[in-house]
Order: C-alpha cells, then structure tokens, then sequence
C-alpha cells in the first residue's frame, strides 16, 4: 500500500511537471508569434573596477511579448583584441564583462534578438577601467602614491638641484599645492594642485612633509593625515588624491593588510553622526 501511494505521488508530480513545461512551452510560442520586431536596448554603464565592467541594460519595448522571448547580445573591444569580441546573450537587466586589464579602455555594444528577428547595434558605450592598487594607492600625473586606513602619502621626483627654500606648500583640510621656484623663468614649476578625494589635517595639525634621497633621486614626500575615519572600511579608502584623476579599485583594498577584520557594517546598525562622518546624505 505504502509502495502504491509513493508511485502515484511521484506520477502526479511528474504529471504536474510536464504540465508545466507545456504550459511554459505554449506561452513561448504565443509570445513568439505576437512580439513585436526587437529594437536596440538602452545601455550605460553601473559599476567599473579594475578587471571587470558591469552594464546596465533596459530594453526599449514595453510589450509583456517581447520581455517573455527578447534577449540582449554583448559584444566588446579593446587594444588587444581583433575587431569585436562576443560575450554571450541572455535577458538580465545587468551584465558583467570579466577578464579585463587595468587602465584600459573599452567599448561595448549591445543589441537585441527575439523570434521575430534581431535589431541594430547600440551605439557604442565606452569605460576606462581602474587601476590596479599598489600599497593601497597608484599613480597620478607626475607623482605616485599609497595609503592605509589613516594616511595618503604622496611622492614627488623633484629637480635634483631643489632645494628647501624654493618649495611652495600649501595644504588646506580640502586643497593641496605643492610647486618649486625655478630660477630662469617667472612662475614657479607645479608639481601638484587641486581638490583633495577627501579631508585632511593640515600641516599645522598632523600632516608633514619632506625631502629624501631615494636611488639617487631628490623626492618631496607628503604624508597627508586623514580627517574623517570612519567603522567601515570601504569608506576610509581614497579612490585617487584628486578627483578627477585615474582611480584605483578600492574593492581590492582588504583590512587584512592591517590585520583587521572583514567584516562589513550594517548601515542600520550606525547612528547618525557616524553616518555623517562617512559622507552619507541625509543625516
């Protein structure tokens, strides 16, 4: 008896099954014939990090049809590839491309395919992918840089007949500019200037600044103390000293480095002032 009932349930589930795959199979066919012909997706970009580019994809028909049977084709292109490379098609709203390189820059174009035929390419959607972090910091224009959870140090290769008195500093909790007299013309040479990522301590309160000899080169080394620190880790973290400038994939900063933990926080269990510290809107 107990053999019997485990037969007819299992048939009833595999009945229940086939009517499902039918049913699924049927409205496919109805979406298929009554879709409309597909028209190109809109496409941007959501997330850059140094090896991977993640798009955005919304399609442009608003037909329940063509949303049951429409997917979206990616293509990509790079410096080191020979004309478009394809990256597979499904109907996800989002679409990473993996196995990028560092500092380069990519195009993307996308279009869509359904039974009733395939629409034209997007126009191409072009991303810069970020650098690679090294001791926690990259390069800038003429100048190299790292950080930890507390600081930002900057080094600059001076000219070798620098000396103290011909450097220009100024430092303001948002603004940096570092420049060197140069004898033979009027304006001084500068080497930095501009908005910093975020607030510091000026020389005056923590920050400093000096000059060293490294493989026989005269380098001006500005440690800059970070202002706000905060208990999460993925807000202490600059991205590049001043905004604008190439930016480095502050998701491959680990606290491990500075033997501490991973673990992320939640915003909900943050009062406000924390909030705040961290650059959140609305607190």
């Amino acid at each position: 008896m107990v053999s019997l009932n485990h037969f007819l349930l299992e048939l009833c589930i595999a009945a229940w099954a086939y009517f499902k795959a039918l049913q699924a199979k049927a409205a496919f066919l109805v979406c298929s014939f009554l879709c409309s012909p597909p028209k190109p997706p809109l496409v941007n970009v959501h997330d850059v990090r140094a090896n991977r580019i993640r798009l955005n994809i919304k399609p442009q028909s608003s037909s329940v049809f063509n949303k049951r049977v429409e997917q979206h084709e990616i293509e990509w292109a790079g410096p080191a590839t020979e004309g478009w490379v394809p990256a597979g098609a499904n109907n996800l709203p989002q679409r990473t491309v993996a196995r990028l390189q560092p500092c380069t820059d990519y195009r993307f174009r996308v279009r869509a395919v359904n039974p009733k035929g395939v629409s034209s390419w997007t126009p191409e959607v072009q991303a810069r992918t970020k650098m690679d972090p090294v001791k926690g910091g990259g390069t800038g224009p003429g100048f190299t840089w790292e950080q930890t959870l507390t600081d930002v140090t900057v080094s600059i290769e001076l000219p070798a007949a620098t000396q103290k008195r011909d450097l220009q500093l100024e430092l303001r909790p948002t603004y940096i500019r570092a420049a060197v007299a140069q004898h033979e013309a009027q304006q001084p040479l500068v080497l930095i200037e501009g908005s910093l990522f975020g607030r510091v301590r000026t020389f005056e309160s923590g920050s400093s600044w000096e000059l060293v000899r490294e493989k026989g080169k005269l380098v001006l080394v500005i440690t800059l103390e970070k202002a706000c620190k905060s208990v999460a880790p993925k807000f202490d973290y600059w991205r590049s000293v001043i905004p604008g400038q190439e930016e480095i994939d502050t998701h491959k900063l680990s606290r491990e480095a500075e033997g501490l933990s991973l673990n992320m926080i939640n915003p909900g269990d943050l009062d406000a002032m924390q909030m705040r510290n961290m650059g959140v809107q609305g607190f």
